[in-house]
């Protein structure tokens, strides 16, 4: 399942997402990263590039969907 397919599943069912993935410009990113500190959105999905380099404010839990083949990617 792609970030976006769970985003719109998620969003179909009243749960405020953003969505993280390579496909999505710089701007943007931070856009969705700053929606999530403000608590606009509750829940962030996001691929690898969120893996490394965001300090994210009472994060209380991460769930790893799908795990990458190789552990050096992670």
């Amino acid at each position: 399942m792609t970030c976006d397919t769970l985003q719109s599943y998620l969003s179909s069912n009243k749960i405020n997402t953003g969505v993280l993935h390579s496909d999505k410009a710089q701007i943007a990113r931070v856009g969705i990263i700053n929606e999530f500190i403000k608590g606009v959105s509750r829940v962030m999905i996001a691929t690898d590039v969120a893996a490394r380099g965001l300090d994210l404010p009472n994060v209380h839990l991460v769930i790893n969907h799908d795990m990458p083949e190789n552990i050096d990617d992670y």
